[in-house]
C-alpha cells in the first residue's frame, strides 16, 4: 500500500525517470533486489522529491495538518532505512 502512495506522489512531483524506476522496481521480482539495493536506490531518489509540494498534494486528505509538520527529508530517510523484505 505504501509503495502505491509513493508512486502517486512521485508521479506529481518527481522527474519521469524516478516514476519509471519506481514502477519498474515494483513490478520486478523481489529476488533480484536486495533490501540494501532498494534502500540505496530510494535514498538516491529521495533527493529529487519536492517535500513541500508533496505536503500540499496530500493536505486535503489529512484531517490533522500537524501530521504533515513532521514530514521532512530526515523522516523519509529514516523510513527508507527501515525497509525490509
Amino acid at each position: 500500500m505504501i509503495i502505491h502512495q509513493i508512486i502517486r506522489i512521485a508521479k506529481r512531483h518527481c522527474p519521469p525517470t524516478f516514476v519509471q524506476g519506481t514502477v519498474a522496481l515494483h513490478h520486478q521480482s523481489a529476488v533480484h533486489h536486495t533490501e540494501q539495493a532498494l534502500r540505496t536506490w530510494a535514498l538516491a531518489k529521495l533527493g529529487t522529491l519536492d517535500i513541500e509540494a508533496a505536503k500540499r498534494d496530500v493536505e486535503r486528505f489529512v484531517p490533522d495538518q500537524r501530521v504533515l509538520d513532521g514530514w521532512s527529508r530526515e523522516l523519509f530517510h529514516a523510513a527508507i532505512e527501515r525497509i525490509t523484505a
